[in-house]
């Protein structure tokens, strides 16, 4: 019966209506002449079908680069992420989406919906503007209800809840993107004053900009993707989407406390120096289909499988959670079989920000070991504060120094199985040589653990063949025999969390 209140309650209401499709809308052509366009030109002698891309490793570039491109737009943005947080970041930029619909650029944001419940202003007035539109990627039907509803609702309707759009892109004029790792938050651009994730973007132009804009438009016209004019704490009236208006506009003007000089920075300037120094290459987008969840792996996992295949000499991976199958395992042993030197690089316990995504990590670290794969955990660093890494986020893959991809693909079973992703692969030994120097240094002793069998292991193969934590700074070894950096009540947590098996969903 409480059951079948539930449901009943979540019927009635439902502001979705049955057999709902969204308005049609596609992206705008490129304009002519742009402020864009002009930053962005193809070098002398280019190839046609190359793309120019610019690696944004340093999270002050990330953040100026979007706010750039907002304030740059003279006709479109498009904007799609899986979070969008009410934080300092947050709020800077949807001030400067704001400020671009007022001079007239239209301005679509498709977000996933699963963490806008903490996070709807100004989200709840900037729909309201007449050339923003906003878009929720599966919506909860009870979004309107107390939280607690939220869950009920995912346990009565896992298989379509439990799909979530990860894909981050922004658009600009049809001229230029930035796709990555990087949601929308503090955490993402170096300025929360206690955990930032360590990520990796690209800001690219050329052809694959058409590539990303029609994923773009395949996302926006899914009939997954729900105007947030249908839900009633969307519905503002004009002078409460005005005072809202104000009020965000008068946090962002007042704020003092963001460590970049974000409101009077040379716009044009920026742009022009990270122009100046694109890599222009092969750049080929892959993306996951929305709805797609039918329990077969996914289009960017077949794509990274068969590119990590072609190594011949090394394939170098990072991910913040590294959830495999039995088949990733044995690929990898056939690499290392014939000679491919294999790296893999993921967070430590004491780094990673989901505990149960560790725990069924963690259940695999002897087979990528035993696969001959080297196995790297970023390492905790007891330090607080604005530019201090706290999480590894960067999603990353190199073969051989000359293809590389970006993008926002976890290496697990969530990734490869529920959610939808996005990416570049971008064929350039001079940008996968930028990419490998930055992985490089992650991995290097004082950045990262490295983990391997104890020395007095005889067999491998047995149970009680235990991992240690290893590195050598200035000379001087340090080995943990237990996972480093971590409090008890993390570690319990962790031990907990290890007996569940539910890797399919992490």
């Amino acid at each position: 019966m409480a059951f079948a209140f539930i449901f009943i309650l979540l019927a009635g209401c439902a502001s979705i209506p049955k057999g709902y499709m969204p308005p049609e809308i596609s992206a705008r052509p490129a304009p002519g002449n742009s402020a864009l366009k002009a930053l962005f030109p193809s070098p002398e002698g280019a190839n046609i079908h190359e793309s120019g891309v610019y690696l944004l490793n340093d999270p002050k570039e990330a953040f100026l680069s979007r706010l750039a491109l907002f304030d740059l737009a003279e006709n479109s943005i498009d904007v799609q992420s899986y979070m969008w947080k009410n934080d300092r970041s947050g709020r800077v930029l949807a001030e400067h989406l704001l400020q671009a619909a007022d001079r007239g650029v239209r301005v679509r944001i498709l977000l996933d919906d699963i963490h806008t419940a903490k996070s709807d202003f100004p989200f709840a007035a900037f729909g309201a503007h007449p050339n923003m539109q906003i878009r929720l990627y599966n919506p909860f039907r009870s979004r309107e209800l107390p939280r607690i509803f939220r869950h009920l609702e995912f346990v009565t309707d896992l298989s379509r809840l439990n799909q979530r759009m990860h894909n981050k892109v922004i658009i600009a004029d049809n001229t230029s993107v930035i796709i990555g790792g990087r949601n929308i938050s503090d955490a993402y651009f170096g300025v929360n004053d206690t955990f930032n994730f360590k990520d990796l973007d690209v800001l690219a132009t050329g052809p694959v900009v058409k590539d990303v804009s029609d994923a773009f438009d395949l996302y926006w016209n899914s009939r997954r993707s729900v105007q947030t004019s249908l839900f009633r704490k969307y519905r503002v009236s004009e002078r409460r989407t005005r005072k809202l208006h104000m009020k965000n506009h008068q946090y962002v003007n007042g704020l003092k406390d963001i460590p970049y000089e974000f409101k009077t920075f040379n716009r044009r300037g920026l742009l022009a120096t990270l122009a100046s120094a694109m890599t222009w290459a092969q750049a080929d987008l892959i993306y996951d289909k929305p709805l797609n969840n039918n329990g077969e792996i996914m289009n960017v996992a077949v794509n990274l499988r068969e590119m990590n295949e072609s190594a011949e000499e090394e394939l170098i991976i990072s991910s913040p959670y590294m959830v495999p199958d039995t088949s990733m395992i044995s690929r990898i042993r056939a690499l290392t079989d014939k000679g491919v030197d294999v790296r893999i690089l993921t967070n430590s316990l004491g780094t990673t920000d989901v505990t149960i995504a560790y725990a069924g990590y963690a259940k695999h670290r002897k087979s990528f070991l035993l696969a001959g794969a080297e196995l790297f955990e970023f390492k905790y660093k007891k330090v607080r504060g604005p530019w201090q890494d706290k999480s590894f986020h960067s999603k990353a893959a190199i073969v051989d120094r000359e293809l590389v991809y970006i993008g926002s693909y976890n290496f697990d079973q969530r990734s490869m199985y529920i959610n939808t992703d996005i990416g570049l692969i971008i064929r350039s030994p001079m940008f996968a040589n930028k990419v490998a120097s930055v992985l490089d240094t992650d991995m290097a002793p004082v950045n990262s653990w490295k983990l391997a069998f104890r020395d007095t292991c005889i067999d491998k193969q047995d149970d009680k063949c235990a991992i240690t934590w290893r590195n050598t700074v200035n000379g001087v070894e340090t080995i943990h025999y237990t996972e480093p950096d971590i409090g008890i009540l993390k570690r319990l947590k962790y031990i907990f969390l290890k007996v569940l098996r539910i890797d399919k969903h992490l």
